[in-house]
This record gives structure tokens, sequence and C-alpha cells, in this order.
């Protein structure tokens, strides 16, 4: 009996010691989360202090004429998968009054500036059209996980950085990195068709899933959240033995960003606004050709503690292009070859873009 005794004491012992190393260590690996925690939430409480990342040139994340005009009309059902390649340059950079610039003065004096931007962007959509009506409309549903070899911000981010630090930059800027970008969400659109009318709305949301650090040289995203607003309108104003044809269709759209706090910065970039339009003919059942152009601005101030720029000087730029479509495979393989240049320059680079877009029907759903 008192075996048992000595054996069930000397078990509560070493159960008790137990238990008391176990609260021990959890009390030890809170305090470590509580540590590192703390480490982190003070680096990022100083981050929006810092300048790094904050720029007065940031562009948003809707890039202007890269779609092809009838991209948004309304489509039968289905899913889609769309595919935009876009090569781009840019070697001019104008200020706030529309000059070229070549030198930067910044706090540390002069610096030449020579920027040669070369590369490639591929966009890949899939895109579903539903067989259903909600409201009268087609429903819409989309996402995109963009891969580019160049990004123009990081020109922009450097452009700012000599403008900004006391410390010498090289003026020498190419903006190359590769990786995946922000991914864009279409989780909901309409779509309205009538033999000669259509009307497209559709919200997105991009989220910053690109790569981001404030400041960093390899930056594929952005680092910041945008909620994108779009309408597409369309017309077909021929009429062929006099029934309504869509030979001919004429559009507009206008495309409306709001953006959110950068990552770890202090600075919320102004909202956006995109206006469009173009005109594209068929020449035969197969062979069309079109004319598209806009302007993208800058209409709302760059706001946060980070902010060192004067926030009156909103960014803006317009383009047009020119394309020549077809479809090699009829009803199931469509592509276009487009050419598309900057005009009117505000704070912001000219850039000359080649794309080549297909889209395929995969005929399913």
């Amino acid at each position: 009996m008192g075996l048992f005794l000595i054996s069930g004491s000397l078990i509560l012992k070493l159960n008790n010691r137990r238990e008391k190393d176990m609260k021990t260590n959890l009390l030890l690996i809170i305090c470590i989360i509580c540590f590192k925690m703390g480490l982190i939430a003070d680096t990022q409480a100083q981050v929006p202090d810092s300048l790094e990342g904050a720029s007065p040139f940031t562009s948003g994340h809707y890039i202007p004429g890269i779609w092809d005009i009838r991209d948004y009309a309304t489509p039968a059902p289905g899913l889609y998968v769309l595919d935009y390649n876009v090569f781009l340059s840019g070697k001019k950079f104008f200020d706030n009054d529309g000059n070229q610039v070549t030198e930067l003065t910044g706090p540390v004096g002069t610096t030449t500036l020579d920027l040669d931007i070369n590369g490639y962007i591929n966009i890949p959509t899939f895109f579903y059209a539903s067989d259903f009506k909600i409201l009268g409309a087609t429903y819409l549903a989309g996402i995109t996980p963009p891969y580019s070899t160049v990004n123009v911000n990081l020109a922009y981010d450097r452009i700012a950085q000599i403008l900004r630090d006391t410390i010498q930059q090289s003026g020498n800027i190419d903006g190359n990195t590769s990786g995946f970008a922000d991914m864009t969400f279409l989780p909901f659109g309409l779509s309205w068709a009538s033999d000669q009318f259509n009307l497209t709305t559709a919200y997105s949301l991009v989220a910053p899933t690109g790569r981001y650090t404030p400041g960093a040289s390899d930056n594929a995203g952005l680092g910041y959240w945008t909620n994108m607003f779009q309408a597409f309108g369309y017309v077909y104003p021929m009429k062929i033995k006099g029934k309504p044809s869509k030979a001919m269709a004429i559009m507009a759209a206008i495309t409306f960003e709001i953006n959110s706090k950068i990552k770890s910065v202090n600075v919320t970039p102004g909202n956006r606004l995109t206006v469009e339009y173009g005109v594209s003919q068929y020449l035969s059942d197969r062979f069309e050709i079109g004319f598209m152009g806009g302007y993208n601005f800058q209409i709302t101030d760059d706001k946060g503690k980070s902010v060192w720029w004067n926030t009156s000087n909103l960014d803006k730029l317009g383009y047009v292009s020119f394309q020549a479509a077809g479809w090699p495979l009829a009803n199931r393989l469509y592509t276009s070859v487009k050419y598309n240049v900057n005009y009117g320059m505000r704070d912001r680079i000219k850039q000359h873009m080649i794309l080549l877009n297909l889209i395929y029907v995969t005929n399913l759903l």
C-alpha cells in the first residue's frame, strides 16, 4: 500500500512538473511570438514614416488600349480563353508641363536621365458568359493572372528617388523585372444585347498579389488594391439589305479606379478615370480593321503622411491604336495585331506598344 502511495506521489509530482514545464514552454513561446510581432509591428509602424515606395508617378493598374474593340460586346454563352501579349518600349519622360525631361535635379545635384524600357507582358484571361439572364442581361465573370518582364512603375519609382533622395542615384533606368503581377478578378458583369446596341457593365477587383516591397528594385506588383468599375457601349449603325448588321461597331467605354493605401507606405494613390472610344469594321465575314483611342488621367489627389510632392500635379496621357484582326478558325479562334502610341503625356513615360491578342472559344459550358 505504501509503495502504491509513493508511486502515486511520484507520478503526481512528475505530472505537476510536466504541467509546469508545458506552461513554462507555452509562456516562452507566447513571449517569443509577442516579441517577434512587436518587432514586425514596430517595423511596420516605422515604414509609413519612410519615403521608400512613395512616388508622385503611380500610374494605376488599368492599362488603356490593350483589349480589342469588340472584346466587351455581348458574347455568346460559354467559356473563353483570351491571351493579350504586350511588347512595350519607352525612352522619353515628360513633366507636368508636357516637356520632355532629359535631366533630373534632386537634393544632391543634377542627374542625366537615360530611359530604356523594353519588355513583354502576358495577360491571360479566363472569361465566362452565362446562358441564363439577370435583369435581362448575360452574366459575366473572369480572372486574369498577368506575367511581366518589365514594370514601368519601377522606372517611375527610380525617377522619384532621384528627385527625393540625398544619395546620388544612377539615371540609367530600364524597369526590368520578371514575375507574376497583380491579379484581376471580375466577379460580376452584366451585358445587354439588341440588334443595334450592346451595353456591358462590370466590377473588377485588382488584388496586390504581385511581389512588392517598398523601394525594392524587383517589384512585379504595385502593392495596393483597386476597385474598378467599367461600362462599355456599342452601336451598330449599318444595315444590309434593310436588315440591322453588326459589320460596323462604334464603341465608347469608361473605367473608374478607386485605389487603396499602398502596402507599408503611408500613401494612397489618387483615383483614376479612363475614357475610350473606337470604331471596328468587318471587311468580310472573317477580317476586321479598327481604330481605337482614349485618355487616362488621375482625378483626385494622392494622400498620406509620406506624400512629399505637389499633389495638385495630376498625371495624364492619351493614346491612339490601330488594329487588324480576323478569325483564322471561324467562330473558334480570333487573332488581332495592334499598335498603340501615347500622346499628351503629363508626368508620364511615352510608350509604344505592339500587341498580339488571341481569343479562343472553347465551346464548353
